[in-house]
C-alpha cells in the first residue's frame, strides 16, 4: 500500500499537508531526515546558500533525493501558486544518502536578482528511492523549503489594511504588503464594534502581494471590521484602524 504525505518546514505557520506520492519503508517514517536550515535565506550580497540533510542510522535503507526549484507565489486567500524556475541551482541536484550519512547542498543564483524587493522561492526535495516490492505499508516524501533572497535595498515595510466586501454572515479583512520583505503573522485579533475574531497562525504575505482573511461573523455580533492587532513573527504588534467600505 501506498501513502502520500508532503512536509512543508519552515512554512511560516503552515502544518504538514498531504500531497504527491510517496513510497519509502514503513520504518523509514518522517523524524528519519533532519534538514537545516528549514528556511533559506540569502542576503543582499551573498551568492549562495548551504543546506545539510542527514539520514538517520537508523532508517531502513538509503534515500535518494531529487531537487526541483520553484518560484514562490501566493494567492489572495494565501495558498500557494509556485512555477519551475531556472533562477537558482542546486549542487548537487540529487543526492543520496545511506543511514547515518548526510549531504551539504548549495543554492546558488544563476544570474542577477530580478527584483530589488525580496524574492521568494521553494526548495523542494523528493524521494525517488526505488520502492520495496515488499508487503506493508510504504512512503515517499517530500520535503519543501522557503528559499528567500534579501531585497537588494535596505528594507522598507509598508502595509495597507482594508476591509473587503464580505456577504452578510462574513468579515473580510485584505492585508496589501507594499514593502520589500515579506511579513509573518503568528496571531491576528480583528475586531468591531461589539465583536473580537483571533486568527492564530495568520501565515505570511510576501511583498509586493495581497491577502484576505474571511471570518464568519459572531453570533450576536453587528457591523463591519473596524480595527486590526496583528503580533509577527518578531514579536512586533501592528495596529490599524480600518477604513469603512
Amino acid at each position: 500500500m501506498l501513502a502520500a504525505y508532503r512536509f512543508v518546514i519552515g512554512g511560516f505557520g503552515r502544518a504538514i499537508t498531504l500531497a504527491t506520492l510517496l513510497v519509502l519503508s514503513v520504518a523509514q517514517a518522517p523524524g528519519q531526515v533532519l534538514i537545516e536550515p528549514v528556511v533559506v535565506e540569502l542576503g543582499a550580497r551573498q551568492r549562495a546558500a548551504s543546506v545539510t540533510i542527514t539520514l538517520s542510522p537508523k532508517a531502513a535503507g538509503p534515500l535518494l533525493l531529487q531537487s526541483e526549484v520553484l518560484q514562490w507565489e501566493q494567492a489572495l486567500d494565501g495558498s500557494s501558486r509556485n512555477q519551475p524556475s531556472a533562477d537558482l541551482v542546486v549542487v548537487p541536484p540529487i543526492v543520496e544518502l545511506k543511514p547515518g550519512e548526510s549531504q551539504l547542498l548549495r543554492i546558488g543564483q544563476r544570474g542577477p536578482r530580478r527584483a530589488a524587493g525580496e524574492q521568494a522561492y521553494r526548495l523542494v526535495l523528493e524521494d525517488v528511492s526505488i520502492a520495496s516490492s515488499g508487503p506493508g505499508l510504504s512512503f515517499r516524501m517530500r520535503y519543501d523549503l522557503p528559499v528567500l533572497l534579501a531585497p537588494a535595498e535596505p528594507v522598507r515595510q509598508a502595509l495597507r489594511w482594508q476591509s473587503c466586501a464580505p456577504n452578510p454572515a462574513e468579515i473580510c479583512v485584505r492585508l496589501a504588503n507594499e514593502g520589500n520583505r515579506r511579513i509573518t503573522l503568528r496571531k491576528l485579533e480583528v475586531s468591531g464594534a461589539d465583536w473580537t475574531l483571533s486568527v492564530p497562525a495568520a501565515g505570511t504575505v510576501l511583498a509586493g502581494t495581497e491577502r484576505e482573511w474571511r471570518l464568519p461573523l459572531p453570533v450576536g455580533g453587528h457591523g463591519a471590521a473596524q480595527r486590526i492587532a496583528g503580533e509577527t513573527s518578531r514579536g512586533k504588534v501592528l495596529r490599524a484602524e480600518l477604513p469603512a467600505l
